[in-house]
């Protein structure tokens, strides 16, 4: 009787959570796919069902578009795109990839909560660190951003696999579902790997069979080898795969080498528990500056932190060795995504999306240690000071909910999302970048729909914007370091300042940056160089720029268009039809 009342309450509390995780869509459930990534991500030809399923393994296609080997994602996209768009005749089916996001988050709590109550974690616990992880407001970047899809299923994937390790009775089907369940992480997203040392801790520990803080299921024989070695090969295959497939570009280390950015990761795990534990300035995109010597007061201030935060825990908690193997899950679901690798983010919200619920699980079983002590000291009523836990975590779940709907807004468009960014985080370039072009589109859009509100004004700011971005610390981070000359050098021709146009665009064909531009921004950028001169009334050389342009990319209609028009400007009307047949220009008829 007792066991099915808690049943019953275990219920109950599952359920006041699930009703508060549609708060973490409520600002942006309708909103279209964002210009910034989604389109990338949605518009595989796999995706819209343009070429058949299994191109979606295809290493080939995933590396001309992507830098991620994602299959399960694309397949996902796949099947939300026949649904909405060929069954339903939906034509913005966002809303659709957004709920099934919700879900599938909402799917990977209850996981959560089986392996919480696997480690015999308390009723108060579980509550709190199910509650925590759904509602979080760090977890509205993997839900209301359609793009981190493969976020949400590496985690759903991965907890399952936990799960199964830790309850399935029969080693034999543990060994193969927790293998293929791992595998489906992989293939959902690549950064899956930080689970890998906390998988095998655990088969090593049903291996060893003692006692341990770890729950110990029936192994028998090389059974958990067996599946250590399963895991190593399918991390192994798909990091292989991820690293064929893709066309990701390295960043310089942040200071410069493996020291410094090690040191520079302290200052990062100190930022993600701030985040995780209050959610105060979270932003879509953060500056951190590289810590160069482990003297500055930044780096030694940092390892303090941690060492406090990890000694309290540890000291307060009953159960230490469960609460440093989570300590070590929450650093090693950081760990392919900290900065030895050179990535261009140094920190990003969803990074942390695996490794949040170990710290959650760290501060219960803190708490769970310090209400021990004050019950055995101050002979307080544990009934009572349970319930007054749960309220306590019913307010901070309410709480957490109610910042995850005001931070969904953000995902309405990228111009309030960049706007919060650069607001938060004025020192980051990327968020400067992004402000500055999207602010250019806006004028481009008020000037082609003839709106009232002045393009103009929107273009001064946007100058502002990617000027600013060209003088931060992080511009060497840029994937793209020609973008904000490129945007500069239209912007200025828009606002008919010729000299800083031409300026910006020479500056971006020089080419002087961490990255070699890319040919599409060269091609843009002779493109613009020949409208300039065009408007000098130097035809010559804006034929010269436009075929400079036409050497790079053949098929760019843009520059047939200026190079017609300087040849016109010319008097040489049989090459200026020639260019416009090319480029597949129509002009309208003389009347």
């Amino acid at each position: 009787m007792i066991q099915e009342t808690r049943h019953n309450s275990s219920r109950q509390e599952l359920l006041f959570i699930y009703l508060l995780c549609p708060l973490l869509l409520s600002g942006c459930l309708t909103a279209p796919f964002l210009p910034y990534d989604d389109f990338i991500h949605v518009s595989f030809p796999v995706v819209l069902g343009t070429e058949p399923w299994y191109a979606a393994f295809s290493l080939d296609a995933l590396a001309a578009q992507s830098a991620t080997y994602f299959p399960v994602t694309l397949l996902s996209y796949r099947a939300e795109h026949f649904i909405a768009c060929d069954v339903c005749n939906v034509r913005n089916w966002a809303p659709l990839v957004r709920l099934d996001n919700l879900a599938i988050h909402m799917l990977t709590g209850l996981f959560l909560w089986l392996i919480c109550e696997s480690f015999a974690l308390k009723r108060i616990s579980r509550v709190f660190v199910t509650a925590a992880f759904l509602l979080h407001p760090m977890a509205c970047e993997s839900v209301c951003w359609v793009s981190e899809r493969k976020n949400l299923l590496a985690g759903v994937f991965g907890f399952a696999a936990i799960v199964v390790l830790l309850r399935c009775k029969d080693y034999r089907w543990r060994v193969i579902w927790a293998n293929l369940l791992y595998t489906l992480a992989l293939f959902g997203k690549p950064s899956a790997l930080g689970l890998l040392p906390v998988i095998l801790v655990l088969e090593i520990w049903h291996y060893l069979g003692g006692k341990t803080e770890i729950p110990n299921v029936r192994s028998e024989g090389w059974w958990p080898l067996l599946g250590c070695v399963g895991f190593i090969l399918i991390a192994m295959f798909d990091l292989a795969l991820s690293l064929v497939a893709g066309n990701r570009v390295l960043m310089p280390l942040p200071g410069g080498s493996h020291y410094t950015a090690i040191l520079t990761d302290f200052e990062i795990l100190q930022r993600y528990l701030e985040n995780l534990l209050v959610p105060a300035h979270l932003s879509v995109f953060y500056f951190v500056k590289p810590i160069i010597s482990f003297t500055e007061v930044r780096c030694l201030l940092s390892v303090l932190f941690l060492v406090i935060v990890f000694s309290v825990s540890v000291l307060f908690s009953e159960r230490r060795g469960l609460c440093i193997f989570f300590w070590f899950w929450f650093i090693s679901a950081l760990g392919p995504v900290l900065n030895l690798f050179g990535f261009p983010y140094l920190m990003q919200d969803r990074y942390a999306y695996l490794s949040a619920p170990a710290i959650f699980i760290v501060v219960s079983l803190a708490l769970e240690g310090l209400a021990a002590r004050f019950i055995k000291h101050e002979h307080l009523d544990s009934l009572r000071l349970q319930r007054l836990g749960l309220a306590c975590v019913g307010i901070i779940s309410i709480g957490y909910a109610l910042t995850a709907a005001s931070r969904s807004v953000l995902w309405e468009n990228t111009y309030v999302l960049f706007q919060d960014a650069v607001r938060k985080q004025p020192k980051s370039a990327i968020a400067q970048v992004y402000m500055g072009t999207t602010l250019a589109k806006i004028a481009d859009w008020d000037e082609e729909h003839h709106n009232e509100r002045s393009p103009e004004s929107d273009r001064v700011k946007a100058v502002q914007h990617l000027e600013t971005a060209c003088m931060l610390d992080d511009f060497v981070r840029l994937i793209r370091p020609g973008q904000p000359y490129a945007a500069l050098a239209y912007v200025e021709l828009k606002l008919g300042k010729l000299d800083e146009a031409e300026r910006a665009a020479r500056r971006c064909l020089a080419g002087k940056f961490h990255i070699p531009v890319d040919n599409l921004t060269l091609m843009e950028m002779h493109v613009r160089l020949a409208e300039i001169l065009f408007a000098r009334q130097r035809f010559d050389e804006a034929v010269a720029e436009a075929d400079s342009a036409l050497n790079i990319i053949k098929n760019s209609q843009d520059a047939y268009l200026i190079k017609s028009r300087a040849l016109d400007s010319l008097n040489r009307p049989d090459e200026a039809a020639a260019a416009r047949r090319q480029g597949g220009i129509r002009v309208p008829p003389a009347h």
